[in-house]
């Protein structure tokens, strides 16, 4: 751990209430105090049971035992399950890791630590295996996956069991459990028991299996390119590999730049290889919001098809969705590339930055007349995609600039100019 960690103060823990995740709350703060670490127990009220309060209470009361910080989200589970039309099981899942994620960034914390041990990485494997996984799958559940660490990966339930009993340490039981209608705990009350019939390591075997499949797939990431991350929302799938394993491969790499790491299916993979060959502009949806459509280039997966903003211009510095605009005097003759300038005394006082609309028109400058800036669009050959990107400084319908483009005519610096202002964008951190 203190690899991971060696440069984090903060360190995130996640703490259901249950055995696994009390024993690691307790390794953590031993490591933390031995490397002087702040730890933030993170709690996700599920709003499933009636005993949902009574954990988070435990949970609660537990950190301010530990004398570490508590944070805590409520999700609403049943809501998902109906809207997305969801199983119990992913729904929860879904908003747990993103709930998680919203604590960690609340809280100033980089990885957090989640409470996976070798029992359950032997299930996720043959979890994987029966769904129809490929290499990725039978790999499991790696000890790193983005900003979530799995420091028990390697120990056994009966390590914790033995560390609770040895350290009298409480915890709440999830009758949950017991439920053999969820597919996880079928396999290990059901399926596990009579594989150690059989043979008594098959968790250790399964662990194993994972192991070796790691090296498979690091040999297969040697035989793959890196997609292009085009922006904080969108990947470019610019190759195809016509082997089904090498394609795999391509595509969950596309899909962890976005920060997706479970949910990705064999029947995913396939349609966007299919994809691949079809028409411009075809699009298909997969897990977690992902929209993907057929450019001439490739394949673009996003999980943001378009910003939102729309604020008012003014001097200083905008923040417009996950961007900077810095709109700011300017008295240089000599111009910086990708920046407009425009006279500020021809600006309108209701004018606008936003993304492009139906209807709009632009004046190009030095040009008679107006465009549709449709038009304007294809003429200098930005693709649909990049369309919905770019940011226009607008009175109404009148697009005044294009930015990182072109300014329009309506707001040129001509020779009684007085006052000249540079508009600059600062793109998002990726």
């Amino acid at each position: 751990m203190n690899n991971v960690f060696a440069n984090e103060k903060n360190i995130g823990v996640a703490v259901s209430g249950g055995l696994d995740s009390v024993c690691l709350l307790y390794l953590c703060c031993e490591f933390a105090k031995k490397y002087n670490k702040n730890i933030v127990c993170m709690h996700v009220h599920h709003s499933l049971r009636r005993e949902s309060d009574e954990e988070l209470f435990f949970v609660r009361d537990l950190a301010k035992k530990l004398g570490v910080k508590f944070s805590c989200k409520k999700v609403n589970v049943p809501e998902l399950i109906k809207t997305d039309k969801l199983g119990t099981e992913e729904a929860a899942r879904k908003l747990r890791y993103a709930a998680l994620k919203e604590m960690a960034f609340q809280n100033q914390v980089n990885f957090v630590c989640l409470a996976h041990h070798s029992s359950d990485q032997a299930e996720t494997v043959l979890l994987n295996l029966l769904r129809g996984s490929g290499v990725a799958g039978a790999v499991g559940m790696k000890k790193a996956s983005g900003m979530f660490i799995r420091p028990l990966l390697d120990m056994s339930k009966k390590q914790l069991v033995d560390f609770a009993l040895k350290n009298k340490l409480n915890y709440v039981s999830d009758d949950s459990n017991q439920n053999l209608n969820y597919a996880r705990n079928y396999l290990r009350l059901e399926i596990f028991p009579k594989l150690n019939v059989i043979q008594k390591k098959s968790v250790e075997h399964f662990c194993g299996f994972a192991k070796k499949m790691q090296s498979v797939e690091d040999l297969i990431n040697s035989m793959v390119d890196l997609p292009k991350k085009l922006n904080k929302y969108s990947v470019l799938l610019s190759k195809f590999y016509e082997n089904d394993i090498l394609w795999t491969k391509y595509v969950y790499l596309a899909c962890n730049l976005l920060d997706v790491y479970f949910d990705i299916e064999e029947k995913h993979i396939f349609a966007l290889k299919k994809l691949f060959t079809q028409n411009v502009g075809k699009r298909i949806n997969l897990p977690h919001n992902i929209t993907a459509w057929k450019e001439q280039n490739g394949i673009v997966l996003s999980t943001k098809n378009e910003h939102n903003a729309c604020v008012d211009f003014k001097l200083g510095q905008i923040e417009f969705d996950d961007l900077k605009i810095i709109v700011k005097n300017c008295k240089a003759t000599k111009y910086k590339r990708n920046c407009i300038y425009a006279d500020l005394d021809k600006i309108p006082n209701d004018a606008k930055f936003r993304t492009a609309r139906t209807g709009d028109i632009f004046k190009k400058l030095n040009a008679p007349g107006n465009k549709k800036l449709s038009d304007y669009f294809i003429d200098k050959k930005i693709n649909k995609r990049e369309r919905k990107h770019i940011i226009l400084l607008t009175e109404g319908n009148n697009v005044l600039a294009v930015l990182q483009h072109d300014v329009s005519d309506l707001i040129k610096i001509d020779k009684n100019t007085k006052n000249i202002i540079k508009i600059e964008i600062v793109e998002a951190k990726i």
